[in-house]
């Protein structure tokens, strides 16, 4: 892939769902991917405390 031609969007929302936001910009935009990282806690911590790529669905 070249980097130079890599098309992206920064977006600032305020919002307590930040996972169904990230979802709704990346259907509007008819995304191909969305990237999200985690920061290595457990499921049972992602799922108690909330965690954004729980919301983004793995095809």
């Amino acid at each position: 892939m070249d980097w130079q031609t890599l098309n992206f969007k920064l977006h600032k929302e305020q919002s307590n769902r930040p996972g169904e936001v990230i979802c709704k910009l990346a259907a509007d935009d008819h995304a191909h991917a969305i990237v999200v990282g985690a920061r290595g806690v457990s499921v049972r911590s992602r799922k108690s405390h909330g965690s954004v790529s729980i919301h983004i669905p793995v095809q």
